[in-house]
């Protein structure tokens, strides 16, 4: 069965969504995530950006929407891009985004248009 990931890559902190979000892997994606932000700021005094694949994600359970929520609000992530994904996990994805509260968090069908957005700020 697929995991779903988290990767750094360089100062990109990467998210591959392989399958269901249920309420463990929420809590290990988070954390595992913030973890790397923590690491990445500590070591360059920069914020991260944030590239998250949906494009083969089931599920997210309510508990998944809601550390996602929090996640995407840490001060020290200086956009977020999510691309990907069925009609009905980007339906959750744009509610996710529109609850976190945050500018720095858009939508985008491919990941070259996510991509290039995140590097348009450097």
């Amino acid at each position: 069965m697929p995991e779903n990931l988290v990767l750094r890559e360089g100062n990109l902190l990467c998210y591959k969504i392989r399958t269901n979000v249920l309420s463990k892997d929420a809590d290990r994606l988070k954390n595992e995530g913030l973890c790397l932000i923590g690491k990445i700021f500590d070591e360059q005094k920069i914020k991260t950006n944030v590239l998250i694949d949906i494009t083969e994600a089931g599920i997210f359970s309510l508990r998944a929407q809601k550390d996602w929520i929090d996640f995407l609000q840490n001060e020290n992530i200086h956009r977020t891009a999510i691309f990907g994904g069925s009609i009905v996990v980007k339906m959750i994805a744009h509610l996710v985004m529109m609850l976190a509260g945050r500018t720095n968090v858009r939508y985008f069908v491919n990941k070259e248009d996510a991509v290039l957005w995140l590097e348009d700020w450097r």
